[in-house]
């Protein structure tokens, strides 16, 4: 058995100050009710997907509209909950409340790799004290598992680095891990094209006489990614006869023509907002959500005389067209939100720093990973999702 070096003890004594210190370490067992916007929703698939192996949440009653949601968080709360006395609700939470400070273990790891690991300590320690990580901890949703999936793409590049001799393995699990990442929330596709990416432009930058090497990497990413996702579209399309681009789906078992002048002209309405901020967007999210007078459908598929009849014709375009620097300046504002605005221009300061300069201890691609990781994924939000 491998004894501990002075490094690892080290290593080992900050994690359990780090856990110590963490705010959800003393909410395990006992954490406040605290359920999000979807957090029933990932429960109740949670409790049945591993009988009725359905990828999606059916519709129900009257309402003809399934959710299409990640499934690996409802397939992590159906395993585990044979284990904790079949309660889907306790083990979601559990699990978000473990998966958080897992989060804080690999993110520590990551920043001990990149500066020092008294910088390390002390930057988890400040985003463990923010509200909204306790506030994640402690609710039942996807979030804390596609962090701990980001988290851990990271160190395998990190590992990709340090370790070249074993560049085909570890290529093939950050594959695996992105494919994961996309299974656990539908933006982790942005990891699974940005690894590619950024793999690539690695190789091709510093491997110019290995380009087989280079495109093998590359290869290596995408096969393992798509070793889980391919499989996955393949069963959703063959359960609800659609890709899961959208979390809400029509069940086409029925239409709904508007009842009344007073209902067509507000879903006209709705039908004509522009939404030049999220505020807007979400309200219009909201009236698409009413219900006519008797109940019977949801204003998002009411059908007017214009339509040409079907489903789809009433469903809304809700990604509204807005200026690119609008939509980069509030996706960063909601970044400086959750972490702090202070932290998050310190963020963005260093990460431009760090990129000048060429007689550093790191390598220009280790100091660039995150920072360009994080302007990618706003340049994707905005540019293509269009939030």
């Amino acid at each position: 058995m491998a004894k501990l070096t002075k490094g690892n003890k080290a290593d080992l004594l900050c994690i359990v100050i780090l856990l110590l210190l963490n705010p959800a370490t003393w909410y395990i067992t006992n954490g406040p009710e605290n359920l999000g916007t979807d957090s029933a929703a990932y429960i109740t698939m949670g409790a049945s997907i591993l009988s009725n192996g359905l990828s999606y949440l059916p519709s129900w009653g009257h309402v003809d509209v399934g959710l299409l949601l990640p499934p690996l968080f409802p397939l992590l709360i159906g395993f585990f909950k044979l284990f904790n006395g079949g309660d889907a609700l306790v083990t979601a939470r559990l699990l978000s409340t473990l998966l958080m400070l897992g989060s804080s273990v690999l993110g520590f790891y990551f920043l001990r790799n990149m500066s020092h690991r008294a910088v390390a300590v002390c930057a988890v320690l400040l985003i463990q004290l923010k509200y909204h990580y306790l506030s994640m901890a402690l609710t039942p949703l996807t979030e804390p598992l596609f962090i701990v999936l980001a988290l851990t793409a990271l160190l395998l590049w990190q590992r990709l680095l340090n370790s070249p001799d074993r560049w085909k393995l570890t290529c093939l699990l950050l594959g695996l891990t992105t494919g994961l990442a996309h299974l656990s929330h539908q933006v982790g596709l942005v990891l699974v094209v940005f690894f590619i990416l950024f793999t690539l432009a690695h190789g091709l930058t510093t491997m110019r006489d290995r380009l087989k090497e280079v495109l093998l990497r590359g290869l290596l990413v995408l096969a393992g990614a798509a070793t889980l996702v391919v499989p996955y579209l393949l069963v959703v399309q063959a359960q609800t006869g659609q890709l899961p681009t959208e979390q809400r789906f029509r069940m086409g078992q029925y239409e709904v023509v508007a009842p009344d002048d007073e209902v067509a002209e507000e879903v006209r309405e709705i039908r004509a907002y522009e939404a030049p901020d999220y505020n807007t967007l979400y309200n219009r999210r909201r009236g698409w959500m009413r219900l006519i007078p008797d109940g019977s459908e949801m204003y998002a598929y009411v059908l007017l005389d214009e339509d040409a009849g079907g489903a789809s014709a009433a469903i809304p375009e809700l990604q509204v067209p807005r200026q690119t620097g609008i939509r980069l300046w509030t996706n960063f504002g909601y970044l400086g939100n959750i972490v702090g605005r202070p932290i998050a221009w310190l963020f963005l300061v260093t990460a431009v720093l760090s990129l000048l300069g060429r007689n550093r201890p790191k390598p220009l691609f280790a100091r660039a990973m995150l920072p360009l990781l994080i302007i990618f994924y706003l340049l994707s939000l905005s540019l293509v999702t269009g939030l």
